[in-house]
């Protein structure tokens, strides 16, 4: 019965010690970040440049059909 309890025990301990870590990363991670950064995404191909609005490009991928059949 005892033994049963420190393994409890140890496994809040434990479960404590990674939050604990987890938030100090995430507090060291935004203190790291700009003030003025926002999320953004590339909307524009890296290859070719067209926008694609975060999709694939029609240009420079293969797997979309040939334009003959439009």
């Amino acid at each position: 019965m005892v033994s049963y309890r420190i393994d409890i025990m140890v496994l809040i301990w434990i479960g404590l010690a990674i939050g604990v870590l987890f938030i100090i990363i995430l507090i060291a991670k935004l203190l790291r970040t700009p003030p003025h950064e926002a999320v953004s995404f590339n909307t524009y191909c890296k290859k070719c440049g067209i926008k694609t609005n975060g999709l694939k490009c029609p240009k420079c991928d293969s797997s979309y059909p040939s334009r003959k059949y439009r």
